[in-house]
C-alpha cells in the first residue's frame, strides 16, 4: 500500500508540472502516400501579443518508414506580413539506424523543438502548412503530424 501511495503522489506530481497547451492539434497523414506539394495545416487565431509561447512539432511515423532523417517545408502565413518559407530537416535516426523518438508496437513518436521563447508578430489568424520536402514524389510510412503551442510562464 505504501508504495501504490508513493506512486500516485509522484504521478499527480508529475501531471502537474506538465504545461498546458494553448493549441494542441493533431493531424493524420495517409501512411500509404504522402504526395510532396501536398501540405497540412494548422491554423489558428492569436490576440495577445505580450504571450511567450514555445512550439513543438510531433511527427508519429511506422518503423518501417525507409530513411534516417525528413525534410519538411513550412509554410507560415501571418495576418497581413509576407509569408514565410522555411525546410526543415529532422534526423529521425541515428547513424546504427535506431530510431530516435519513443517507439511501440511498430509506431514511433518524436518530438520536435520548433521554436522557444517567442512571440507573434501581430494579432490575427496565423496558418502554419507542412509539406513534406523530399526527393521522392510520394512518401510512405509517416502517420501524423501534431502541432502544439505552449504558453510561457510571465516571470516577475
Amino acid at each position: 500500500m505504501r508504495y501504490f501511495s508513493s506512486v500516485f503522489i509522484l504521478a499527480v506530481f508529475m501531471l502537474s508540472c506538465t504545461p498546458e497547451s494553448f493549441f494542441d492539434q493533431e493531424i493524420s497523414v495517409n501512411p500509404e502516400s504522402w504526395e510532396y506539394n501536398s501540405s497540412h495545416d494548422f491554423k489558428m487565431t492569436i490576440s495577445d501579443t505580450s504571450k511567450i509561447f514555445d512550439m513543438h512539432l510531433t511527427l508519429s511515423h511506422g518503423e518501417s518508414y525507409a530513411y534516417e532523417n525528413l525534410y519538411l517545408k513550412i509554410i507560415t502565413e501571418f495576418p497581413t506580413i509576407e509569408h514565410r518559407e522555411e525546410s526543415l530537416n529532422i534526423q529521425m535516426a541515428d547513424k546504427a539506424g535506431n530510431w530516435i523518438g519513443n517507439c511501440r508496437s511498430g509506431n514511433c513518436k518524436l518530438k520536435v523543438y520548433l521554436l522557444e521563447n517567442f512571440r507573434f508578430p501581430e494579432e490575427g489568424d496565423y496558418n502554419f502548412s507542412f509539406e513534406q520536402f523530399t526527393r521522392d514524389s510520394v512518401l510512405t510510412d509517416i502517420q501524423a503530424l501534431q502541432l502544439t503551442l505552449y504558453e510561457k510562464p510571465k516571470t516577475s
